[in-house]
């Protein structure tokens, strides 16, 4: 009898305070939510423990480049989730089960390259995607390790992701090469356009493909078309500029630091001594310059001041034999 009284009792109050009902609902209501993520993030780390299997293709030339692009471009897509949750994770939704679903794919994305047997024609451009993937899986493995015990810092990879972006930005130009695609209104291709730089004296895909990210190609001495030491770039960063005859003298010299930008091919010159007839002299507007690589091949360096829009061509010192 207690115990009917008591249930009876409890429900005339809630008939009676619909304010109290609602708040109980919401309770209950937020209780349940919390158990449904707490249920996600446990299937997730579930699903993270699991060891990804795919199912490995086999392309014909038809097919490579559609399902290439589409795969990296995939990837792409959530890795801007990953770092978005990075970059907001106080303000996103479950930022938990957005960057785990996201790695998950982009693992699945990744071995999914690796595997692929891919057409001749592709081969070696194909390579460049695998050591992409490679270097990405190592990033990702990192990021995996941070969610199975909820702290996540891949700071001690992050050389990996770049690196990784490194392999696809020339693999991507590789594969432009071998499939020139239309661009504005489709009357002319990536080719023309490549056509149009060759005629300037403009090749990007080979300073993509033959300067390496930290720009250690560089390092060494370059030489006016007079056989002269024109610049110097050392492998410490440092840099010596020289006028036509004048190295090794730092009477006239322009001496400082430099520092390759491998997004936009620009070297980043800053002078911070320069010495005219031995005096030294304020470097002026040319205290900082961009020099806008436009050609690397063979031994032979072009570049373009960003603000002047002057050109320049060098020829690579050979290394003097001991």
């Amino acid at each position: 009898m207690k115990k009917f009284l008591a249930l009876t009792s409890l429900a005339f109050l809630l008939t009676g305070c619909s304010q109290f009902v609602e708040g109980v609902k919401e309770g209950v209501n937020e209780a349940a939510e919390a158990q449904d993520s707490e249920q996600k993030i446990n299937d997730l780390k579930e699903q993270l423990n699991k060891e990804i299997q795919v199912e490995p293709v086999t392309l014909q030339e038809s097919e490579y480049n559609e399902y290439i692009t589409g795969k990296i471009d995939t990837l792409k897509k959530n890795q801007e989730v990953i770092l978005d949750v990075f970059n907001n994770s106080s303000t996103i939704e479950d930022p938990m089960l957005k960057m785990g679903n996201a790695a998950i794919e982009n693992m699945k994305i990744s071995k999914e390259i690796q595997t692929a047997t891919v057409p001749e024609k592709y081969k070696e451009t194909h390579q460049y995607f695998v050591d992409a993937t490679n270097s990405y899986l190592v990033y990702l493995e990192k990021l995996k390790e941070g969610l199975l015990v909820n702290e996540v810092d891949v700071s001690s990879v992050l050389d990996k992701y770049e690196e990784m972006n490194d392999f696809l930005m020339k693999g991507l130009t590789m594969l432009n090469d071998l499939d020139p695609e239309a661009v504005g209104d489709g009357t002319i291709t990536t080719e023309d356009l490549d056509e149009l730089d060759s005629l300037a004296g403009i090749d990007h895909d080979s300073v993509t493909l033959n300067v390496s990210k930290d720009g250690k190609e560089l390092i060494g001495k370059w030489l006016y078309d007079d056989k002269s030491v024109a610049i110097v770039l050392n492998a410490d960063g440092s840099y010596e500029g020289y006028g036509r005859g004048l190295y090794p003298s730092k009477d006239n010299v322009m001496l400082g630091t430099r520092e390759y930008d491998f997004r936009t091919h620009q070297l980043l010159i800053e002078n911070n001594e320069v010495y005219k007839d031995g005096k030294s002299v304020s470097a002026g507007n040319r205290a900082k310059q961009e020099m806008v690589l436009t050609y690397f091949k063979d031994g032979i360096l072009r570049m373009m001041d960003a603000q002047t829009l002057a050109e320049f061509s060098f020829e690579k010192q050979k290394e003097e034999k001991e």
